[in-house]
């Protein structure tokens, strides 16, 4: 269980910030209440640099993420030799104030002067930086999105020059996907940053997705509907041929099992599915309308109850 409960010495009272605030919150309230509490801005106040240390000690455990998992559970115990005398230049730690190359040497420091130095004092800490991340986008056709492809990617890097990388697209990626490839962003001392590769599909005119399932709208003529025929379906291995019942109705739906997509990692494909619109001519020609009119003295009238009621 954790020791900090809270009291005058919890991290996150100091800090004014609940114990699940996030690091910007948390780089928020430091920055501001170490302004509050500058010994430059509160002059003969013996009080406040012992207040600005324990907001810095504060700010140096909770914005590290190994140091603030130790520190939730175990409190200070946790945090001992990385918190309170923290190695900083001159080995005061955040007590004594020399390695900050102001308060005692005679020359002043603003405070955003010196969250910028107490920034770089724990970046120091944490050791040489990794490099930058890079985000690039990609647009693939459905079949691609579907099946995967290799594309090559590229971006300016800040250096000025234009690198570029081959990306591995899985098979089922879909819109609004981040592919991450470790170590494949910009060089730094620590090794390269993360690249990282947002897909985006673009329509099908003919297939809608969902997920892993395919969507497809087929027309029928009116007499394809009332006797039945065979349709040409298109699927993403190719065209197969569908019977259709008599009296299909417009909105009625066949699903092809498995004609779907098949995404990396699942079980089984996806399935598509076949949706029927019956097209009611607005035009006949005299035989045509000779032939319905025959046909409508033979069908029986529908009741008003059947005309209204829901399905």
């Amino acid at each position: 269980m954790s020791s900090n409960a809270g009291g005058d010495d919890d991290y996150y009272a100091m800090l004014g910030v609940p114990k699940g605030a996030s690091k910007s919150d948390i780089k928020k309230a430091y920055f501001q209440k170490a302004k509050q509490c500058h010994p430059d801005t509160n002059a003969g106040d013996p009080a406040a640099a012992k207040k600005f240390a324990e907001l810095s000690e504060a700010y140096e455990v909770l914005s590290d993420d190994n140091k603030r998992s130790a520190y939730d559970r175990f409190g200070k115990a946790g945090v001992d030799g990385s918190g309170g005398d923290g190695g900083f230049p001159g080995g005061g730690g955040f007590g004594g104030f020399q390695g900050f190359g102001g308060f005692q040497s005679g020359r002043s420091m603003s405070a955003e002067d010196l969250f910028t130095f107490f920034e770089e004092q724990v970046r120091k800490q944490r050791g040489p930086p990794r490099g930058r991340d890079v985000q690039v986008g990609v647009t693939l056709d459905l079949l691609q999105a579907a099946n995967g492809c290799r594309q090559t990617v590229s971006w300016r890097s800040p250096s000025g020059g234009v690198r570029s990388h081959e990306v591995n697209i899985p098979a089922g990626v879909d819109n609004g996907m981040n592919l991450r490839l470790n170590g494949k962003g910009e060089d730094g001392p620590a090794g390269p940053g993360v690249l990282y590769v947002q897909i985006s599909v673009a329509e099908h005119p003919v297939f809608e997705r969902d997920g892993a399932d395919l969507h497809v709208r087929v027309r029928l003529s009116l007499a394809e509907a009332v006797l039945g025929t065979k349709v040409v379906i298109p699927t993403l291995e190719g065209d197969v041929s569908l019977k259709v019942p008599a009296g299909t109705q417009t909105g009625d739906r066949r699903v092809m099992t498995g004609r779907g997509i098949k995404v990396t990692g699942a079980r089984q494909s996806g399935h598509q599915f076949v949706h029927f619109q019956v097209m009611i001519p607005r035009e006949l020609s005299p035989k045509q309308k000779e032939l319905i009119e025959a046909f409508q003295q033979e069908e029986p009238p529908l009741e008003q109850d059947e005309r209204t009621k829901r399905s």
